[in-house]
């Protein structure tokens, strides 16, 4: 199964300007339990967004990126080749 986890802001947007476009504690922290042990998939602008700039930890930190990524589980051009990743790699059948 897979489940998208997005927050928004007023005007539906998810990532703006390079930054999250809110910073509230509580929707943070409620990540980071929704997530734990799970698959991120996400592209290296976000990093910029996280706690020293590298992928969570706990987690399978799928990058979308032109380039190698530290601490990454792994990293692909593209948005299909993540997903098709994830799809062998971690979804049954």
């Amino acid at each position: 199964m897979l489940i998208a986890i997005a927050c928004v802001d007023k005007d539906g947007r998810i990532y703006a300007d390079g930054t999250v476009p809110f910073r509230i504690q509580k929707d943070i922290d409620r990540f980071s339990y929704l997530t734990s042990g799970g698959i991120l998939i996400y592209e290296e602008s976000v990093l910029r967004n996280f706690p020293g700039e590298r992928p969570m930890q706990g987690r399978d930190n799928i990058i979308i990126s032109s380039h190698p990524i530290a601490g990454a589980t792994a990293v692909f051009p593209t948005v299909e080749e993540a997903m098709e990743y994830v799809n062998k790699q971690y979804l049954p059948g």
